[in-house]
């Protein structure tokens, strides 16, 4: 993808340039040349995989973006918790040498780094706080699917949890 490509608006979690490339919004396709690089897979072993893992059936794929890091660009993303999604998978595209995905069980507690190579994947749902640094590592490139339950609370662009998703 090329450099104007990576939206720079400001990121829900910290207000900083986000740096990323929206290839689906909300069960709309925006970026069709990269999603064609992504979808058959994401049908065929992703989305089954996401339905067993929390048994539901409706469990269907909503969001999905490239997000890039690079120094002197965003190189973090603070703890939070996906909170439009009710299940997030994120597959390291280009993993950095150092830093990356880290989990917490609190707020306060020390964050657990998971290491990842290109093409692993790590599957929640919004319950869980995690974050990102990368630190001073090269590019990083991750893409994010967000699950939402049913083609409805997709298209409706709610956010998760809410009495209106848990209807659905």
């Amino acid at each position: 993808a090329e450099e104007e490509e990576f939206a720079t608006n400001p990121d829900s979690t910290d207000q900083a340039p986000s740096f990323e490339l929206y290839v689906s919004i909300e069960g709309r396709t925006v970026f069709p040349k990269v999603e064609a690089t992504f979808a058959s897979r994401v049908d065929e072993c992703v989305t089954p995989m996401v339905r067993e893992k929390w048994g539901r059936d409706d469990l269907v794929p909503c969001t999905s973006f490239v997000r890039r890091y690079a120094v002197g660009q965003r190189t973090s993303v603070p703890p939070h918790r996906d909170l439009q999604a009710a299940v997030t998978v994120v597959v390291e595209l280009r993993a950095a040498d150092v830093g990356g995905l880290y989990t917490l069980e609190t707020a306060a507690s020390e964050p657990r780094p998971t290491r990842m190579r290109a093409g692993d994947a790590v599957v929640h749902d919004y319950q869980l706080l995690h974050g990102v640094d990368v630190g001073g590592a090269d590019a990083r490139y991750s893409l994010v699917l967000w699950f939402q339950r049913g083609a409805a609370a997709c298209s409706a662009g709610k956010r998760w949890p809410s009495p209106a998703r848990e209807a659905l």
